[in-house]
């Protein structure tokens, strides 16, 4: 049997993490890192993901279809000690599209792989290359009822500082 001390300790631990746990939900993007931090600040990466920073931070992005004008929200940050990257997508929109992707090294092919789920039931596997300037996703989709198809797309950084991503769709991103 808990002597009435030790558990008097427990129960104030706990009243302590309820006044600084967060309530309610979360602010987008709230725990992300920017491409403004300060050197000393900037997450550690394993060297095979460096080639990834610079999509580091938090984007909108604009996605313009004859039958469809929608914004997109990114982010990506650094998690598992630098292992891998993690971009979150929402698409609020869309019927409120979510997924989150990672990126990590593949060392059995020596690339970087993407691990990606949808909240409407797609996963994605795929390659990250980069060639000719632009960043080449090739990889295959499950869709909900099974079916697996091929995709492929680019990410390309343009002079003015936005990120242009095509597959399927055009979604041209700022930073936030």
């Amino acid at each position: 049997m808990k002597s009435p001390r030790r558990s008097l300790t427990l129960l104030s631990g706990l009243a302590c993490l309820a006044l600084v746990a967060p309530t309610g939900p979360r602010a987008p993007f709230a725990d992300t890192p920017t491409a403004e931090l300060a050197p000393e600040l900037e997450p550690e990466l394993a060297p095979e993901l460096e080639l990834l920073r610079p999509f580091l931070g938090s984007w909108i992005g604009h996605f313009d279809d004859p039958e469809a004008t929608m914004d997109i929200f990114s982010t990506w940050s650094e998690v598992l000690g630098g292992q891998a990257i993690r971009e979150v997508r929402t698409v609020p929109d869309a019927g409120a599209f979510e997924s989150e992707t990672l990126y990590y090294l593949d060392r059995e092919t020596g690339t970087i792989a993407t691990f990606s789920v949808a909240n409407t039931g797609y996963v994605t596997r795929s390659h990250i290359t980069y060639e000719d300037g632009r960043f080449v996703t090739v990889g295959r989709q499950v869709q909900p009822d099974g079916s697996v198809r091929d995709t492929d797309g680019t990410y390309t950084f343009m002079d003015d500082g936005t990120l242009v991503n095509e597959g399927g769709h055009k979604i041209t991103f700022q930073r936030r």
